[in-house]
């Protein structure tokens, strides 16, 4: 499989807590084209992030998506949130 650079990439971080904050800020630094962060309230006042939106919004951000990152706790509103529907929505142009 070839490999890609994150550069120009549009990043999805699907939890936007102390863990995906953190990925956020350090993959600033690959130069990608956009990260949004995905979480219930879609507020973060994490400045890494260029956008947060709901995750009721995740099945219409998931086919501009080139790599989806999950931070997610295990609780009943987080498990089976990606389900084989959703992954088929991913941008499959750009796998990695």
């Amino acid at each position: 499989m070839p490999q890609r650079s994150l550069k120009d990439s549009k990043i999805l971080v699907l939890g936007t807590g102390d863990i995906g904050c953190s990925f956020a800020k350090r993959a600033k630094a690959f130069e990608p084209e956009s990260i949004t962060g995905v979480c219930r309230s879609g507020i973060c006042s994490d400045s890494s992030f260029d956008r947060v939106e709901k995750v009721e919004r995740l099945d219409a951000l998931l086919p501009e998506t080139d790599l989806l990152v999950m931070s997610l706790p295990d609780t009943s509103e987080t498990k089976n949130i990606l389900s084989r529907e959703r992954i088929a929505l991913l941008n499959r142009e750009k796998q990695y």
